[in-house]
């Protein structure tokens, strides 16, 4: 029962990260959200959805991830570093399109 409210929790967090209004900040949260949502503490999951939901500008947050503007200090936290490495993509991976909302899940529940 926990294990599917947790997926059902991540697949909210991932369609507010498809919500934001900004293309490339959206495509990044989304993919950063299907990666890591699953492997999120319950305070992590606060802190992102914060990082997601609090700033009334898209473009902030698109700069904070990618390290082009300095992050305000309350949402300078673990999760924010694991989004600024992700933005990195040191592994090269394809991050072209927002990946399937029904893959969030189905990762989700299979941890």
């Amino acid at each position: 029962m926990l294990r599917y409210m947790f997926a059902l929790l991540d697949n909210a967090f991932a369609v507010h990260a498809r919500a934001r209004t900004h293309t490339h900040t959206h495509t990044l949260c989304s993919c950063f959200a299907n990666k890591h949502l699953a492997l999120m503490s319950p305070q992590q999951l606060d802190h992102y959805d914060c990082i997601i939901n609090l700033p009334s500008n898209d473009w902030d947050i698109y700069y904070w991830i990618t390290g082009k503007n300095d992050v305000p200090e309350e949402y300078d936290n673990d999760v924010m570093k694991m989004m600024q490495e992700f933005v990195q993509n040191e592994h090269k991976e394809e991050r072209l399109r927002q990946p399937d909302l029904l893959a969030t899940v189905t990762t989700s529940t299979q941890t």
